[in-house]
């Protein structure tokens, strides 16, 4: 089984041969397609051209394995070479990799280039994509076309902080190659731009030889396997997971995610409140489950919570001590000691979901327990609609400003990202739970300046006790 990669730029293709050369997989080629879907298309027709005319040398075309491999733009924060679970176009389009993982991250390749924040925000909001390119939807359509086996693999080189220049654009050439005179002279007459190409450039010589040890595990995978089987499959839920603390057969679970920084009166009550009004409306036959999820680091902030993993998951067994029906998981702090890479919602459900179903458990539903803020900025979690499709939100209203029904759905309305039929759904999606005087920010200001009698009121019994023997936000030292 025969492999081909398509690499658009000259130092892509460098890199990914470079790695290539390095595992001793001489037999493959690596074509250098030049900038652009059409140039990437010309150089797949020619590719496929030669292997239909010598079937014998490759087992036929549909035993080529062709695999488009380097840069991107990040839409969100993601790992820098992250694995695809699918490519989309904005006209509707889309494609799963003949390696797709199901809790990988949504490629959308566009026809104009993608270059400001505030643009990256915009396509992200617009698609629930997370990382971006402008060839990728071509290669992946005509692969298609032809019965082509296919596999992407895309490197992170411009964050969604950053502002691409334009004239980095200008200094490559058609075939993929640079122009160097033109970038010196452009650096030379705007050194302001240094900076930012700087970075790019670091960014790049660490991603793109990380792309190029892709290529080769699904390069090795395909060829030592053969076209009848995946190469690299999807990760084993059932093994990489860390079991959800719950009976079998539970009706539904309402998970809870949060840092949990600390727990408070809020975290504890409120889930209860909305466990009894989905019961009371028949939301699920039977007793519902609350399930903390505490977050390792936030993709959306990204400074690590102030207590320590191990003191915030003791924290949430005091502040669910005597609490029926009540258990905590901890996931998404396993797979972030493991990986080191930031925690996605919709990667946690996915494996919430997965795990359940391969337990047996498929008719166990899943809700997602959010707040009026987060409601308002779901639009902007990474792939959101898919969020819904796998726990879908409920809304906590406490009572405090914006977090009334109506305008909870005029904010959502106003983000243009949902249909007239999406903002009616999430309207069936908010519970009141009414208002608790609690906040994570003040407990722990109230500790660290010393009132600690002001925290006691926000926290459940025996939590200020934990926090001043173990010292934290603080608090007296340790005994």
């Amino acid at each position: 089984m025969a492999v081909i990669v398509f690499c658009p730029m000259e130092i892509e293709r460098k890199a990914v041969a470079r790695a290539l050369r390095q595992a001793d997989m001489h037999e493959v080629r690596v074509i250098q397609t030049g900038i652009g879907k059409a140039a990437v298309l010309r150089a797949l027709a020619d590719a496929t051209a030669v292997q239909d005319r010598e079937p014998e040398k490759v087992g036929g075309t549909h035993g080529t394995l062709m695999i488009l491999a380097g840069a991107c733009g990040g839409l969100i924060l993601t790992q820098d070479v992250p694995r695809i679970a699918a490519v989309i176009d904005e006209h509707g389009g889309r494609w799963t990799p003949r390696f797709s993982d199901p809790a990988g991250v949504t490629l959308v390749a566009v026809d104009q280039v993608v270059a400001t924040p505030a643009e990256k925000a915009a396509v992200a909001a617009r698609t629930g994509a997370s990382i971006v390119d402008m060839e990728t939807h071509a290669f992946a359509a005509e692969c298609q076309r032809r019965g082509v086996p296919w596999a992407v693999v895309r490197g992170v080189s411009d964050t969604p902080e950053e502002t691409l220049p334009a004239e980095v654009i200008r200094w490559v050439k058609p075939d993929g190659g640079t122009y160097a005179a033109r970038a010196a002279w452009d650096l030379l007459c705007k050194p302001l731009l240094v900076p930012h190409i700087a970075g790019v450039v670091r960014r790049a010589n660490r991603v793109l030889p990380l792309v190029g040890a892709r290529v080769v595990e699904i390069a090795r995978g395909w060829t030592s396997q053969g076209a009848g089987s995946p190469a690299i499959p999807p990760d084993d839920v059932t093994s990489s997971v860390v079991p959800l603390p719950i009976p079998r057969a539970v009706p539904l679970v309402l998970l809870f995610g949060g840092t949990f920084d600390p727990p408070h009166l809020g975290h504890v009550q409120l889930p209860q409140r909305v466990r009894s009004v989905l019961e009371a409306r028949d939301d699920c036959a039977g007793a519902a489950w609350i399930v903390y999820v505490p977050a390792a680091t936030s993709p959306h902030k990204l400074d690590r919570p102030m207590a320590a993993d191990d003191d915030r998951v003791a924290m949430l067994q005091i502040a669910s001590r005597g609490v029926e029906r009540t258990a905590i998981w901890v996931d998404e702090i396993a797979r972030s000691k493991d990986s080191g890479s930031p925690s996605f919602t919709v990667e946690t459900l996915e494996r919430a979901r997965g795990w359940l179903d391969a337990r047996g458990d498929a008719a166990t539903k899943l809700r997602l327990l959010i707040g009026a803020d987060q409601a308002s900025a779901f639009h902007r979690w990474r792939e959101p609609r898919r969020i819904i499709e796998l726990a879908e939100p409920v809304v906590m209203t406490r009572g405090e400003s914006g977090s009334n029904p109506s305008l909870i759905l005029a904010a959502l309305r106003a983000t243009g990202f949902w249909s007239a039929t999406e903002v009616e759904e999430w309207g069936g999606r908010i519970v009141p739970v009414g208002r608790i005087d609690a906040s994570a920010t003040e407990i722990r200001r109230a500790i660290a300046g010393g009132n600690a009698a002001a925290a006691v009121g926000m926290l459940p019994p025996g939590m200020v006790e934990f926090i001043r023997e173990r010292g934290l936000y603080g608090s007296s030292e340790p005994r």
